[in-house]
């Protein structure tokens, strides 16, 4: 409903705006009942998508595994260290007490083609992702442009309908002249008559769809 909504107001229906005002808040998807390019809509819908959204985001994270597979060490280096005291006996003197330490940097390296295997996983993930991401892309833009088509389609009907009416309407009025002036039949006049009427019955249906 919102999205046709969206759709109706970017296009300029007759009633979308008034429509609009019954309508909970629209949030993104309120486009100001100004009218928009194709291009527009599509960029709303895709804002508006929930599936979209969290693919986009599950692709974030994807390249951000992506990113951390390709560094030369995937584990940190680990600091260490150590301190001791111990007693040094002396011959003839007291005995000395030494305190000794020392650091070390330990890297834990992938061997056996870890790494590629690794590397090899992070990309196929990010690529399975990036597929999911443009298939529902494609979606949303045929679904989008489907309904924005529409909308064109019936609004231009719409105002091809109205200008039929006016028309209709301008004859209706013209036999009825010349039946006054005894020029038309009665007939001439009840047929330009149930022709207006008919095109009136046009318009309103097309303005309903």
């Amino acid at each position: 409903m919102q999205l046709r909504l969206i759709l109706a107001l970017a296009v300029g229906v007759p009633g979308a705006a008034a429509l609009a005002q019954t309508q909970p808040p629209l949030g993104i998807y309120a486009p100001d009942a100004r009218r928009l390019r194709l291009q527009q809509a599509v960029q709303l819908a895709e804002e508006a998508e929930p599936t979209l959204r969290r693919k986009r985001a599950e692709l974030l994270a994807a390249e951000g595994a992506r990113a951390e597979a390709s560094a030369p060490f995937f584990n940190n280096p680990q600091a260490s260290i150590e301190g001791a005291r111990r007693q040094v006996p002396q011959s003839g003197l007291p005995t000395e007490r030494r305190s000794e330490g020392g650091v070390g940097l330990s890297q834990t390296l992938e061997i056996a083609g870890q790494q590629g295997h690794r590397r090899r996983a992070a990309r196929s993930v990010l690529e399975a992702i990036q597929a999911e991401v443009a298939d529902v892309r494609r979606r949303v833009l045929t679904d989008t442009a489907g309904q924005f088509y529409r909308l064109v389609y019936q609004q231009r009907r719409l105002r091809i309908d109205e200008q039929a009416v006016a028309l209709l309407d301008t004859a209706s009025a013209a036999v009825q002249k010349r039946k006054a002036a005894g020029e038309d039949t009665r007939l001439d006049a009840n047929v330009a008559a149930v022709e207006a009427e008919r095109a009136r019955n046009q318009a309103a249906v097309t303005r309903e769809q």
